[in-house]
């Protein structure tokens, strides 16, 4: 008896082996298309190839996917041209009605009624031009444009940003703290870099009064800008996203933190925010930071 026992086990055994075996090489093609799917990005269009299988239900999910990508690789693009075009022929007129305003607002025959009039019609026209511009920025990192990355100064990039932002900050009356800025290297686009930390520091700006204070830090592990101001009720997802500024400054558009957090995630960095002691604490950390 115990030997037949023995027999049985041996022969279960077998059984589950020969049929774990069977299962994955009759499932290697499934498994094949299902790795090279997570893998499939619009924004880096390659098309998939696919193993041809005997499976007859295996081959006709192959050619339905290869069909489902190729026509949402041809609407990515479609969709992508409209709107590149959308934004730059809007841009054309804005362009032009903004430097006609601009010029008749320098008549000297205008009132002081017909040059506030102006000025409140150039005021939004201003704004939307900018607005379509930030957009068009964000489209284009959204579809991984910006591909050019240096091993950058990230200390000396600040240090230029505050410079030119010293006038504003003064304009202002806001007490710009003395800085801590320790070396720090990171491989990034230069010229997102540069409108990472600008829009932290502008926003810093805007949302601030007259005799409050800017402190900004930058350490190996994260870039801190903190502002006095009025809290806003506003979570840190809700902080970073498009159109909620979170303050009703009129020159806001409400959209450059929203900037920030592409940026942060075509980088793999990660923007934090928090509001204490009266001060809001914006902060990118570069621990996750993958070069």
């Amino acid at each position: 008896m115990l030997a037949m026992g023995w027999i049985f086990l041996l022969l279960l055994i077998g059984l589950v082996l020969i049929n774990y075996y069977i299962n994955k090489f009759i499932w290697r093609h499934f498994y094949d298309t299902l790795n090279k799917i997570k893998r499939y990005s619009l924004s880096k269009y390659t098309p998939l190839q696919l193993k041809h299988t005997s499976t007859k239900e295996f081959q006709e999910l192959n050619e339905v996917l290869l069909a489902m990508t190729d026509k949402m690789y041809r609407d990515y693009l479609n969709l992508k041209e409209f709107t590149e075009n959308a934004s730059h022929e809007i841009q054309t007129p804005l362009a032009i009605v903004n430097n006609k305003l601009e010029l008749f607002m320098q008549s000297d025959t205008l009132n002081q009624q017909q040059a506030q009039m102006l000025e409140e019609i150039w005021a939004p026209i201003n704004r939307l031009g900018r607005l379509n511009k930030t957009l068009i920025l964000l489209t284009r990192i959204e579809n991984q444009e910006f591909r050019e990355q240096e091993d950058l100064p990230f200390h000396k990039l600040v240090a230029e940003q505050l410079d030119q932002l010293q006038e504003m900050i003064s304009m202002k009356e806001i007490n710009l703290l003395p800085a801590t800025l320790a070396p720090v290297h990171i491989n990034i686009n230069r010229g997102l870099a540069e409108i990472l930390v600008s829009n932290l520091l502008v926003n810093a700006v805007r949302h601030n009064y007259p005799g409050g204070s800017i402190a900004v830090s930058l350490s190996g592990e994260k870039l801190c800008i903190k502002n006095t101001g009025e809290e806003k009720a506003a979570s840190t997802e809700q902080y970073f996203t498009r159109f909620k500024s979170g303050g009703g400054t009129p020159e806001s558009l409400g959209i450059g933190l929203a900037l920030v957090k592409k940026i942060c995630d075509l980088y793999n960095l990660k923007p934090s925010y928090q509001y204490a002691a009266g001060e809001h604490i914006l902060c990118i950390h570069f621990s996750v930071f993958d070069p």
